[in-house]
């Protein structure tokens, strides 16, 4: 599978977002989000939500529940996203041509699920 929009670069843009706004005639236009500037958005969106998490416990002896802000879910939510369709089946993705604050975000994230703490 090829991207069909030649304006993007799977090497430097997000997959599956883009950002709408009009042109200076009024006319819609669609940008491709770079990395980094994915990045930096979502890590705002994570410091827009709730400052403290909680760790719910579970049904289950040692079977906790981590609850977390709805920001959180979205920036999560957003990279699942992302990773799914850069592992799709038949797509050829370049390396990234960009700098680590998207995979500084993501493991920051992934650590985060992982303590069962929020922090």
């Amino acid at each position: 599978m090829t991207d069909a929009d030649p304006d993007r670069d799977a090497a430097a843009h997000l997959l599956c977002q883009y950002d709408y706004g009009q042109a200076g005639d009024g006319r819609g236009v669609r940008r491709p989000i770079g990395l980094a500037e994915a990045a930096d958005l979502w890590r705002r969106t994570l410091e827009s939500g709730r400052a403290a998490e909680s760790t719910v416990d579970g049904p289950r002896a040692g079977d906790d529940v981590i609850a977390f802000s709805t920001a959180r879910a979205h920036v999560v939510a957003a990279l699942l996203e992302e990773f799914a369709a850069r592992v799709e089946p038949g797509r050829s993705t370049p390396a990234v041509r960009a700098d680590d604050s998207l995979a500084e975000l993501a493991t920051r994230l992934a650590r985060h699920l992982e303590s069962g703490t929020g922090y």
